[in-house]
């Protein structure tokens, strides 16, 4: 164990991809502040308090501070009388806002949508020091309980470590009817991932930079990064003992930089047994199988590259991250004279992170093209329960 401790720490610090426990402990950005209470008796009492504590706790980033909040709280989308309704749990260092558009289609098709923040977000990223995997899985397993009480059909969905915490409740509640997977994190392709629980106990920071979004973190603590792993692991060893046999709605892209999708394709094959589940895959690959949609992202109409691990999320029409949107992340693993081109207005292509070419300038594709037709694969794999 000692030695892993220490592969630990020297994998971290040889990467550079850490802060070490140093500098000023003063500053409120170093300073975890404890997670508000979520297991009020009703959701709308949950909204309620969730939103106060993140307006007396959030460190702002903008001037806007009611948008501020407002991106950050959960939020319901309820029509007259549901007798559907889906529960929408958001990935680490990211925020309820990350389903607005996918809700909205819901909504649209008659489902109670809720969405929760999970605790260690809303404020800042150092509040993810706190919090536990049992945290989050209490709060999903006592929102999905309250949902149960308004509707005769219960989905639970999430995006990357948020559809690990979905799958996870779905595989441990017999009511739940089905799941929607948004590029869940079965698997990362970072090898070292499993060293982040032994980690953590010595470095805070997984990675440390500029917080300039209002809708997510981006830096990471060690804990956030453990939370990360457990999750991932978690959802493995559950669905290699009893693989599931309810309805899932799956999407991938080909590209994805956080995610090992090969592996979580086999697990689609292989774990997931329902007759009418649907694989969307956003990518070259062609599939023979009727249960997966492939779709091209060589777009150059668009300025398409690749399709990222967060462009699943959101519709063209985004008021931040489709295609006229107000956020443009140029931070892409490209150099630093191609980022400030990017941040200073060059017209830019569209690709995942990491993806370069030597005579384009890049940014993260955050919308996804195929948004209507994801919907629509998404919505057949819901109408198979009658």
């Amino acid at each position: 164990m000692k030695s892993l401790l220490i592969s630990a720490i020297a994998i971290s610090a040889t990467l550079s991809t850490v802060a070490a426990n140093s500098g000023d402990q003063t500053n409120p950005e170093l300073i975890p502040t404890p997670y508000s209470n979520y297991l009020q008796e009703d959701f709308q009492s949950y909204l309620e308090e969730t939103t106060q504590w993140i307006q007396e706790n959030r460190l702002y980033r903008t001037e806007n501070k009611n948008l501020e909040v407002a991106v950050n709280s959960p939020f319901e989308f309820k029509p007259a009388k549901p007798e559907k309704g889906v529960l929408l749990i958001h990935g680490l260092s990211d925020s309820p806002y990350s389903f607005i558009d996918i809700s909205g289609h819901l909504y649209e098709q008659g489902f109670l949508v809720r969405t929760v923040l999970l605790p260690g977000h809303g404020g800042k990223p150092a509040d993810l020091m706190i919090p536990t995997i049992d945290n989050w899985l209490e709060l999903i397993a006592h929102h999905t309980a309250l949902l149960q009480q308004e509707v005769d059909q219960v989905w639970v969905g999430g995006f990357s470590t948020g559809a690990n915490l979905a799958m996870i409740e779905a595989m441990n509640n017999p009511e739940v009817d089905g799941t929607l997977l948004f590029s869940p994190a079965f698997i990362s392709q970072k090898p070292i991932d499993f060293l982040a629980p032994y980690a953590k106990h010595f470095i805070d920071w997984a990675d440390n930079d500029p917080e300039v979004s209002i809708t997510r973190f981006e830096s990471l603590t060690m804990n956030g990064a453990a939370l990360f792993y457990e999750s991932s692991k978690m959802v493995r060893e559950q669905l290699e003992q009893t693989p599931y046999d309810k309805p899932v709605f799956l999407t991938l892209s080909e590209s994805d930089s956080v995610v090992d999708v090969e592996r979580v394709y086999q697990y689609f094959n292989e774990n997931l047994l329902n007759q009418h589940n649907h694989l969307t895959w956003l990518g070259e690959r062609t599939f023979e199988e009727d249960k997966v949609s492939s779709y091209s992202m060589n777009l150059p109409e668009q300025r398409i590259s690749s399709a990222s691990h967060m462009s699943v999320l959101y519709s063209p029409t985004n008021q931040f991250y489709g295609s006229e949107g107000s956020i443009r992340i140029c931070n892409n693993g490209q150099s630093q004279s191609k980022e400030d081109a990017c941040n200073e207005g060059a017209e830019t292509w569209f690709a995942s992170f990491d993806y370069t070419e030597s005579d384009r300038i890049y940014a993260r594709l955050t919308w996804n093209p195929y948004f209507e037709e994801s919907m629509l694969d998404m919505m057949g794999v819901i109408s198979s329960i009658q």
